[in-house]
Formats: structure tokens, sequence, C-alpha cells
């Protein structure tokens, strides 16, 4: 359903054009921007925009445009979408629209009425993020949650995935950092076998908050565009668009679905500057840009945007990137 879509998002990013007749293949939509965590690679306390939930009469009508052409949401970027009263009418309205769905949580929240609600929802895939496998290490990184109580909820949603016969795909998280680092392969161990994927993350150094919680650089150079700029932008939960998940606290807002329609965004002056200034390798111009290291261009990622579909193309992506983080291909080194 979606593949002329796809072909004209290879065909726009492989020949550089700055104005696009694709749909974005996916969109990360923030439910919420509240939290009930503070995490120290979080730069939550930077962030100035007011707290709010978005309202269903906006997503309806994000789905009334992007219906039959985005092929993958992601309902999160900055909180916790369990904090949404209806998080779960949300995801069944996209799986109405035929589009596939997913949610981060941190878990906290998970207790078994929600979890039923997700399951019965037709949720395709929870991430949880964890970041540590042991009490010790989650309190230092996540400062009020109870690693106890997380582990029961999880443990808790996968016996009734298993007892329902049906759930989402259900990924454990964690976020390399130098306070968890050594504790990666019990991580992996630990779930191996109890969930669906096990995912080792880098550290997004997001408003540049990695030199306070004293992570390494590790930017390298954009020697192609980011094909996140022709890819995936984020709703924030007052319509607000952004250019990627990478700009976590709002720094670079490009337009507001309550004022015009994506595709209008999508095409309009503040995306059309920046795919020209990474065309143009300037990206240093663009502050998100400057010291990001996340989305490197990979031939296999943009050829697969085109064979597979986005929920896809993300569960194999993990592999890659757990190469990287728990083999040890990405050269990361902690003192």
């Amino acid at each position: 359903m979606n593949l002329v879509n796809r072909l004209h998002f290879i065909s726009s990013y492989l020949r550089k054009e700055v104005r696009v007749r694709h749909y974005p293949p996916a969109l990360e939509i923030e439910v919420t921007n509240r939290c009930n965590e503070d995490c120290i690679m979080c730069p939550r306390h930077q962030m100035t925009r007011p707290f709010g939930n978005l309202p269903m009469e906006l997503l309806d009508k994000i789905l009334d445009e992007v219906r039959g052409e985005v092929e993958l949401i992601n309902l999160f970027h900055f909180g916790e979408p369990l904090l949404h009263p209806r998080l779960a009418e949300m995801v069944r309205r996209c799986k109405d629209s035929q589009i596939r769905t997913m949610v981060t949580t941190n878990g906290t929240l998970l207790t078994e009425k929600r979890a039923k609600e997700l399951i019965e929802s037709g949720l395709d895939m929870l991430v949880i993020s964890l970041d540590a496998a042991s009490p010790d290490v989650y309190s230092q990184i996540r400062l009020l949650g109870s690693f106890t109580s997380v582990i029961k909820n999880v443990e808790a949603f996968l016996l009734l995935k298993e007892q329902f016969g049906r759930g989402p795909y259900t990924q454990v998280q964690m976020v390399s950092l130098r306070a968890n680092h050594h504790e990666v392969e019990d991580f992996v161990k630990q779930w191996k076998g109890k969930v669906d994927s096990i995912r080792v993350k880098h550290f997004y150094n997001t408003a540049n908050i990695g030199p306070s919680i004293d992570e390494p650089d590790i930017s390298r150079p954009h020697a192609k565009p980011c094909v996140m700029l022709w890819r995936e932008p984020v709703i924030l939960c007052d319509g607000t668009v952004l250019p990627c998940c990478v700009d976590m606290i709002g720094e670079h807002p490009v337009g507001n679905v309550n004022e015009k329609t994506l595709m209008e965004i999508w095409n309009d002056a503040g995306m059309v500057d920046l795919r020209q200034k990474h065309i143009d390798g300037r990206h240093q111009e663009i502050g998100i840009c400057s010291n990001c290291h996340v989305f490197q261009f990979r031939w296999p990622f943009v050829l697969g945007s085109l064979m597979f579909n986005d929920m896809t193309l993300r569960k194999m992506s993990t592999v890659l990137e757990n190469l990287e983080t728990v083999k040890g291909m990405k050269k990361v080194r902690y003192s």
C-alpha cells in the first residue's frame, strides 16, 4: 500500500531534492510531554514549552491527512505516553487508519489494566526503556523510578501477552552510558529469550547534554545528507512540527499542523533550508545537527527503506546497532 510513497522517498533522497513528493514514511507523534521520571541523559530541565497532552481531534486531523501514505506512527517523543489517559484509544485510531503503531514507555505505569488496554488496542510494537540490569545502576540513571517495581510490571506484561496469545512485539532497551556500560552483557542475558528483541541504543547528545553527564564526544562528520530530513519528522502535542527526533526539547520548529497541512510544512521554507544545508555540507550551521552522531548514512538502511515496511526495517536496524554497541564495533571508550 505504501510502495509508491517509498519509491518517491528513496528517489527524493538520492536525487537530493529539497522539495519532495512523498509523505514521511514514519511519524513520531508526541502524546504528552509530561513525564514521571528524571533521567540523567534527558534534557528535560532545559525544556521551556508548557506541559500538555495531545488532543484527540488533533490526532484525527493528522490521521485524515496521512492515511494510506505514512506506514508507521510512534506515539512518543518527549514524555511518558502512559500518562495520557486515552493512549489505547489513540492506538486504535491509528490502527483503524491502517497504520502500524508503536509506543515507547519507561514501564513504571505499565499496570495490568494499562497492559490489557495496549494489548487489546492492537498495538504493533512496545519499547520498554530500562537502562540497567541492577537496582543500583538503575537508580543512578533513572532518579525517580523503582527498578524492582518496573521489572515486575514488565514480567507481568509478558505473562499477560502469553495468556492472551497475542500482543505487541516487545523490545527492552538500554541507552549505553558511562554509568551502565559494564552491565550491557548482563542486560542482554537478563532478557534473552523473554522478549522479542533487546536493543542497546547509542547515547543521543540531545540539547548537548553530554558534557554535563560526562559522556565522551563521539560525534562524526556527516559525509552525506541526513536521511531523517526526508524520512521522519516529529509532531509535538501542541501541533508543532520538528525536523527529526533528535530535537527533543523543540529547538528547531518548522511549522504547526494546526495552521498548515503536514505536507505544506514538509515542503515549506524551514525544511527546504535544512535539506539544502545538508546537501551543501553545511550541517554545522544547524544547532541540532552540528554535534549530532545519531543517524549516519548507511546504504543498507536507505535501500531497506524501499524493500521493507518501516516496522520491519526498525526491527532489522536494531541488529546492526547492537553489533556496534554490544559487540564493540563502535569505538567508544570509557576511562
